[in-house]
């Protein structure tokens, strides 16, 4: 089930471009067969039709549809290919799916027909599937009991008899051998009811293996060009040993097809030899290497072969000499196909002239197998066979298509009479030689500094071949660096070694990479380094170093190698390691058609490129890149616009971040014409011909940084009616209105501002979170088909107060699973917030909001993963009342002391401001024995109570007292007054309440005469805040430290007592917030919590959380949830709302790999219960 929920996604995206294949056409007959059998499995409304015309494809034989394999002659070959017969298997396959078995019984019967002497067919994988599908047609005689009753007779008059029945009919095997003869009347007779089913298979004699093997792989039944050069580097004193095939090798030039399916390249290899250690192919022509040392094979595996030429050099190393050594072959052959197929041969001696001898005949030579008349050349075989193969790559050179190998040879012929011994020095003024081979050729003479007798000669051209096709082949192909190590310098350097290639190079680059979301780097070395140092490298990221080798004639395959460098102290546990902060990445099987649009009308300096590459290279980052993945695409506009590089341009993320790393655009004019290049994307980027695909996510970000000289609303909805969903980023002076004519909807997930692009980076993280979200809600909507689920209607928001909104709609006309709300401020005051609620919902209360900000609200209907368009509202918040706040719409209860300096230092006068302001600050509350209790201490040298908590039952009582309380006057001992306060006055004889919040406010205006940070620590300690008011000569660190946390909210100043009314509100504001707060925290404990909470069904995207509760009569659960927070950033939390008898909710939209906070809260008439909370992480994400 998990998997099932992982992949359904992929799957459906899957299924999508098979359809959208189906529907473009699909002129291959097993490529059909098989999207046929597909769509069937996944009971696709287009099966019928594909299934149709698979049968409208075919040959209708004797009443049997039939199928000629293009290029297949009936003539030449009776048994069908294997593509055929699997073919026919899935079409089976497919008629049984669809309930339309019984058009396929003569072709089951012919199918069984096809089978070999052991039952199976011609490969492994139409043995699968053939039998498969027999097996399902066999299954149709289930319900009959077979009573058969069977003769044979071989015809010579033996005769063996035996019954089927119930009790033998899946066991029952028999075998009749005839003998050889001219004439053969053999017979089954068969009685009764049942199903049998008899072969007949017959062996024919067969030919020597010499004339078989000749007449099989005569040139015109080969299906390939398969072509060998051998080259030495074990020449008299020096003592390589190393042999080298160059194998060349494309579809034969009478083959009907363009390509094969993966092919295999066999290679024998010669006795005393094996593959040089440590060899490394080119990843993107071989796909996979094995070895077989018992047998002496090496085992290369090609994706597909075609008819363009390519080349493969295989490096072989001599372990041991043997004499007499038999020739080695090298087959390549059709995976699928396996006879279609090529053989040559191929040998060479490993040390050439110290063997040679009158005697000698066995030479270094490659020669293919169907030119059998090579052996008919004179005795200089060797130099001519050198010469044929020398012209042959002359002859390719200089010629747009190879020919077939004939030409080749014909070409040789036409030149052979003209080579002499003095063609040596022609071969060195070729102008593909150069200096080096000069010198080797030098090296090769001084060898032999005796009298030149026939056959030094003879060795000396030998030599001569050897060395020169290895030259060549090393001038074409760059030899790699190996040995590539890593040591570790510091948590954040690490230092790169590597061996030389032995043959010339002009440098090396050395490429750095990272999983996060860097751009690549690149460092330029000379050709003598063999070590780098790396610095300033993360602890605990991934990086991948990769090294090549620079010639004049190109690069060779890279060195490649990973290193991740662990903090001191840290956990070496790195296979569930979180992602960094800024680091995002999008569902793995997300593939997406991307492309970002650069504004340069201001220029494109290479300050501006650095943060412009770093942000296009993390969104590359977020993305798994792959021609069949994610493809990414870049155009720049200005007053003209231009094509980077296209969508096909780069397949896989290293080629598409060094292309990023080069990013260079033109000059494209001094005015930014954005509605000229939004249709520039629409009419080039987002086309086939760039690489964009039907039925695939598509993603336009736009990077501007002024206002356009064109009209963009109408450009920007036609990109949108296109289904391209389009993001902007402003920087500096880009405008506003228009960046919101561009993007889509909703502005606040699509739009973002910065100030400069050094500041792009604070936008990122936020980007890529709401690009990937909106691929997915693009997958889901493509995976749903024409399924559209309807939004939900008349959002309207029906009542507004200072942090909550209330919502209601009505419901969506579609059959959907839930609501989504989300909630945004339009400024960066607020937070943003996230819902889900069910599905017969239609009304919801937004609590928690900021007081006077404006909010937009959209809904989303959901059905499943798929999301409605948005419905929309907005509202402002109102201001914050503090006579409605405090109430909460019910009793609120609070204990409120106030503490007030009356010493000598205010004076009479101001001490009648204190009176004035504390009677504004009283009247904000609403005052009773059940409700709001108040308190009055003065203090100076001496703390004095005015009043306590019990004294005053009214509002106009403690008025009363206010105005008329006396000014003492003395000294400041602030902290005297707090100790009296908390041992004194906080008791409950003093009427303090243990279950309501208790509040103080201190008022002073200077500092204090004696300590007081003590006393008003264990005055916080005793679950008092403390607020402090300083006028006039009032420390602010004093009262920073006597007031409770954080000091932002907690500390008031004012210049002189006339200023009061500036802090009153706010002050007042500040305490009702307060009271809330620890009124809801006392009320929380009141309430039964929910407990035991756990996780289940983890998948890389969602997880269940589940719980337990003791007590009755909960309304409902809601659900919280966030990415554990790093460092100082904190996501925002998403909610889940779920009926009260429900124990478990699916948390969706979770990112791969992460880490999430989540709580549970119990919620009652009366309030919400304290928070039960828990830690899950998401699996990694990956995809079929």
């Amino acid at each position: 089930m998990r998997h099932r929920i992982q992949f359904s996604s992929e799957a459906a995206s899957a299924l999508i471009f098979l359809e959208n294949g189906f529907a473009e056409g699909i002129k291959n007959l097993y490529s059909l067969s098989l999207v046929t059998y597909a769509l069937c499995l996944t009971k696709s409304p287009n099966a019928n039709a594909a299934l149709n015309d698979l049968l409208r494809s075919a040959n209708i034989t004797d009443g049997v549809p039939m199928w000629l394999h293009r290029g297949t002659d009936p003539g030449m070959s009776p048994k069908p290919l294997s593509s055929d017969l699997e073919s026919v298997g899935y079409l089976l396959l497919a008629l049984h799916r669809l309930d339309r078995t019984t058009e396929g019984v003569l072709l089951a019967q012919w199918l069984s027909r096809q089978q070999n002497g052991h039952g199976g067919f011609g490969s492994t994988q139409d043995t699968v599937v053939a039998l498969q599908a027999l097996s399902v047609y066999a299954a149709l005689d289930s319900g009959l009991e077979p009573d058969l009753s069977v003769v044979q007779n071989d015809g010579s008059g033996t005769e063996s008899s035996f019954t089927i029945n119930k009790n033998n009919r899946r066991l029952l095997h028999r075998t009749l051998r005839i003998g050889r003869c001219d004439n053969i009347s053999a017979s089954v007779k068969v009685m009764g009811r049942g199903l049998l089913l008899f072969q007949v298979n017959v062996v024919y004699n067969e030919l020597p293996d010499q004339s078989m093997r000749r007449k099989r792989f005569s040139e015109q039944d080969e299906g390939f060009a398969l072509y060998v050069t051998t080259s030495e580097s074990n020449l008299h004193h020096l003592l390589h040993h190393m042999l080298y095939l160059t194998v060349c090798f494309r579809l034969a030039a009478w083959s009907p097809l363009d390509s094969t399916g993966m092919a295999l390249l066999e290679v024998h290899l010669l006795t005393g030899f094996s593959l040089q250690p440590q060899t490394s192919f080119d990843p993107k022509l071989i796909k996979k290497v094995e070895t077989n040392s018992t047998s002496g094979q090496l085992f290369l595996y090609i994706d597909s072969v075609t008819q363009e030429l390519l080349c493969v050099r295989i490096p072989l190393i001599q372990e041991f000499k043997v004499g007499q050594v038999k020739d080695g072959s090298v087959q390549l052959y059709d995976y699928y196909q396996p006879s279609r197929r090529a053989v040559t041969s191929y040998s060479s001696k490993s040390s050439i002239c110290t063997s040679c001898s009158d005697n000698s005949t066995h030479r270094a030579r490659a020669t293919p197998m169907h030119h059998h008349d090579h052996h008919d050349y004179h005795e200089y075989h060797d130099y001519y066979n050198y010469s044929y193969y020398h012209d042959y790559y002359n002859y390719h050179d200089h010629h747009d298509h190879p020919t077939t190998p004939a030409d080749y040879h014909d070409h040789h012929d036409n030149h052979h009479d003209d080579h002499t011994q003095d063609e040596y020095y022609d071969y060195n003024s070729h102008d593909h030689h150069d200096d080096g081979h000069k010198d080797i050729f030098a090296s090769v003479a001084s060898v032999f500094d005796g009298p030149c007798d026939r056959w030094k000669m003879r060795c000396l051209w030998a030599g001569l071949v050897a060395l020169l096709l290895l030259s060549l082949a090393q001038a074409q192909t760059a030899e790699p660096v190996s040995g590539l190590k890593f040591q570790i310098l510091s948590e954040s350097s690490v230092q790169v070694s590597w061996t030389r290639p032995r043959s010339r190079v002009q440098g090396f680059r050395l490429t750095l990479s990272s999983d996060t979301d860097e751009e690549l780097q690149e460092v330029a070395l000379p050709p003598s380094a063999s070590s780098t140092s790396l610095t300033s490298l993360r602890p605990g990221e991934d990086y991948t170093v990769s090294i090549v080798a620079l010639t004049g004639a190109g690069e060779s395959a890279a060195a490649t190698g990973k290193i991740t460098l662990q903090a001191r102290g840290g956990s070496t546990e790195t296979s569930r390691r979180p992602p960094s902060t800024d680091v995002v990445k999008c569902s793995a099987g997300a593939a997406v058609d991307v492309v970002l649009l650069l504004d340069v009308s201001r220029g494109s300096d290479q300050a501006k490129l650095k943060h412009v590459k770093s942000l296009f290279s993390a969104i590359a980052g977020a993305f798994t890149i792959g021609a069949e993945q994610t493809r990414l695409g870049v155009a720049s506009f200005a007053y003209r616009q231009n094509s980077e590089f296209s969508l096909s341009a780069h397949a896989s993320r290293p080629a598409l971040l060094k292309a990023l790393a080069r990013l260079a655009p033109k000059g494209l004019g001094r005015q930014a014409r954005t509605g000229a290049a939004l249709s520039f994307a629409r009419l080039n980027s987002f086309t086939p011909q760039s690489g964009s695909r039907s039925g695939f996510p598509k993603v336009l970000v736009m990077l501007t940084d002024g206002p356009s000289q064109t009209q963009v609303q109408d450009e920007a909805q036609a990109l949108k009616n296109q289904g391209v969903e389009i993001f902007v980023v402003g920087v500096q002076g880009a405008d506003e209105a228009q960046m919101k004519l561009v993007a889509s909807s909703p502005h606040t997930n699509h739009m973002f501002s910065v100030s400069s692009y050094e500041t792009l980076r604070s936008v990122q993280r936020n980007l890529l979170l709401n690009i990937c979200a909106a691929v997915e809600e693009q997958l889901s909507a493509l995976a749903s088909g024409s399924d559209v689920v309807e939004p939900a209607l008349n959002l309207d928001i029906v009542e507004v107060s200072s942090k909550s909104l209330g919502v209601r709609w009505e419901p969506s006309p579609s059959d959907v699973s839930g609501y989504r709300l989300q909630v945004v401020p339009v400024s960066s005051g607020g937070s943003r917030q996230e819902l889900y609620v069910s599905s017969q919902t239609t009304s919801a209360l937004l609590k928690d909001l900021s007081p006077q900000t404006a909010y937009e609200v959209h809904l989303y209907a959901l059905k499943d993963m798929t999301s409605s368009q948005a419905t929309s509202a907005s509202a402002l918040t109102l201001p914050l009342q503090v006579s409605v706040e405090c109430s909460l719409g019910v009793d609120v209860q609070a204990d409120l002391l106030l503490l007030v300096d009356g010493s000598y230092s205010i004076g009479l006068a101001n001490f009648a401001k204190v009176r004035a302001f504390l009677e504004v600050l009283v009247k904000s509350f609403d005052i009773g024995p059940d409700k709001v209790q108040m308190s009055l201490v003065q203090y100076s040298r001496d703390p004095h109570p005015e009043f306590y908590l019990n004294t005053h039952q009214d509002l106009d009582s403690v008025l009363k007292a206010i105005r008329t309380f006396p000014y003492r006057g003395g000294s400041t001992n602030t902290g005297r007054a707090l100790t009296y306060v908390r041992e004194r006055v906080l008791l409950t004889s003093r009427g303090a309440r243990t279950q309501v919040p208790t509040v103080t406010i201190l008022i002073t205006d200077g500092k204090s005469s004696d300590a007081f940070r003590g006393p008003a620590s264990r005055l916080q300690a005793s679950d008092v805040e403390v607020f402090a008011v300083g006028v006039k000569d009032a420390v602010r660190s004093e009262l920073e430290a006597i007031a409770s946390d954080p000091p932002q909210t907690h500390v008031f100043e004012v210049e002189d007592f006339d200023a009061f009314q500036k802090i009153s509100r706010e002050l007042s504001q500040s305490i009702c917030l307060r009271i809330e707060q620890e009124l809801s925290r006392l009320q929380q404990q009141q309430l039964g919590a929910p407990r035991s909470l756990s996780f289940s069904e983890v998948t890389s995207r969602s997880m269940r959380a589940s719980w337990a509760i003791d007590t009755p009569n909960v309304e409902s659960f809601l659900v919280k949830f966030r990415p554990a927070p790093e460092g100082d950033a904190a996501a925002h939390y998403v909610s889940v709302s779920v009926p009260g008898h429900t124990k478990s909710a699916v948390l969706p939209h979770l990112s791969p790999l992460t880490p999430y906070q989540v709580q549970v809260h119990a919620q009652y008439q009366r309030g919400e219960s304290a928070a039960l909370s828990g830690e899950e992480t998401t699996l990694e994400d990956l995809y079929l």
